[in-house]
């Protein structure tokens, strides 16, 4: 378990909306830190991010790397950066990577585990061949 009842987990509005109901049903509070849209892209407001990271209640991040729902493909720049305020401010980072697979010609994804091997034991990283593959439904296939 990484955090306890009434304990914030951060996320980066536009979001998922799975990710708020279960944070929520598991009585641990949102904390948002939500992306800029500018210039037709979204970024990542790393000065808010900071703020929120050092509330002490604070023990989690979701980051999305391919961003879904926005489809932004994080650079490598912008997720070590995450990471040296993650560390930091010792939040465990929740990197849900399972768009990974789906990305345009001309970017790239870059796994977070790759860039920290030094806070590996911290991230915490969601992968599954459902979206690559179409696999959502399968279960019901059986």
């Amino acid at each position: 378990i990484l955090t306890n009842s009434n304990e914030g987990v951060i996320v980066q509005k536009p979001v998922y909306y799975p990710f708020e109901a279960k944070i929520k049903s598991n009585n641990r509070d949102v904390v948002n830190n939500p992306l800029i849209y500018e210039n037709g892209t979204y970024r990542m407001d790393y000065d808010d991010l900071e703020e929120k990271a050092k509330c002490s209640n604070n023990k989690v991040l979701i980051l999305c790397s391919p961003h879904n729902p926005v489809g932004r493909v994080w650079r490598e720049d912008e997720l070590k950066k995450v990471v040296v305020i993650c560390k930091k401010y010792d939040l465990w980072i929740i990197a849900d990577e399972i768009h990974s697979d789906l990305i345009r010609k001309g970017f790239k994804h870059t796994p977070l585990q790759s860039l920290c091997p030094e806070y590996k034991d911290k991230i915490v990283t969601c992968i599954a061949p459902s979206k690559t593959f179409n696999l959502a439904g399968m279960q019901l296939s059986n």
